[in-house]
């Protein structure tokens, strides 16, 4: 493990259970965390390249978006060595022997090699502690702002929702539907995000920044997921699809297959959550929520497909 405390800490639970299956876990969170968040990046990815070396690692899996992957890959670390995507499309490091995803990849310049991996319903469901957690502050806000409150909103980095395009989207259904707050679960820089709510007047105390939450009990707390576009949410999306979520997106960020199988699924409730145009986006995100039986509709939509992979 890489362990880029700077981003989150190691999941210790998901150590042991990788440890029990007999793989072995080595982890540089142990080596570095004296060290707090101010390290040396070089220095920690020396220390992992002379590891991989040193227990004669052949094949070498990694994603890339982070300087240490980057630079044990660049530097030939393994013989064999495998980019995981995850929809990085762009990743143009050196000595990449094989490209592979678990899901289809928009850029076709490059080979993948594509395979499907169910996802274990603990994972995507959270428990039942979350479920009921997430309910009190689902009370707990809709005793402050209305019981008639619509919850608009996504969990994940800012950066995802830090869009002059999708903001102005969500400023058209606020304004459409004055009983909906949005929430915005995640980190980042927030600051670009707030000069967007001022200049397409969206009312600051209904689009309210959350900070990092546990996405188990807030999949609960959300009733609406507006997925953001251009850049679009990955897990934290399919932990709400496994919630029976409603979740209405931007069919121009989506690839042939996804839409194929979201549309055959949409026709048994005679309605689509996919949206040719942002018009459409505003027009069906008003449908979900003036509805709640179309909004319940929807999300056993998307629990029926998430369960069919």
């Amino acid at each position: 493990s890489m362990a880029y405390t700077d981003k989150s800490f190691e999941d210790r639970n998901a150590i042991k259970l990788m440890a029990l299956t007999g793989a072995k876990v080595f982890s540089l969170e142990d080596y570095f965390i004296s060290e707090g968040y101010y390290y040396s990046h070089l220095k920690k990815a020396l220390f992992l390249r002379e590891k991989i070396i040193k227990d004669e690692i052949d094949y070498l899996i990694s994603g890339f978006g982070y300087d240490i992957p980057n630079f044990i890959f660049s530097n030939r670390s393994a013989p064999r060595q495998v980019f995981w995507s995850h929809g990085n499309c762009t990743s143009e490091v050196e000595n990449i022997d094989i490209r592979m995803s678990h899901f289809e990849q928009q850029c076709k310049d490059k080979e993948w090699r594509i395979f499907n991996i169910q996802i274990a319903e603990e994972f995507l469901v959270g428990s039942e502690e979350d479920k009921r957690k997430g309910k009190l502050i689902k009370d707990s806000l809709l005793e402050a702002f209305g019981e008639d409150t619509v919850f608009l909103g996504t969990i994940g980095r800012y950066v995802k929702i830090d869009s002059d395009e999708y903001i102005k989207v969500i400023a058209d259904i606020m304004k459409e539907n004055p009983n909906t707050v949005y929430l915005a679960c995640g980190n980042g820089d927030k600051q670009s995000i707030i000069e967007k709510l001022k200049k397409y007047k969206i009312d600051e105390n209904r689009f309210i920044f959350t900070g990092l939450v546990n996405p188990h009990q807030f999949g609960w707390v959300i009733d609406v997921w507006s997925e953001t576009f251009p850049l679009r949410q990955g897990n934290s999306r399919n932990e709400f699809e496994a919630k029976g979520g409603a979740i209405i997106g931007y069919k121009k960020f989506y690839t042939k297959e996804a839409i194929e199988d979201i549309e055959e699924i949409a026709k048994t409730i005679n309605f689509s959550p996919l949206a040719d145009t942002l018009k459409e986006f505003v027009e069906k995100t008003s449908k979900v929520i003036q509805d709640k039986n179309l909004r319940e509709n929807v999300g056993k939509l998307y629990l029926k497909l998430i369960k069919k992979y």
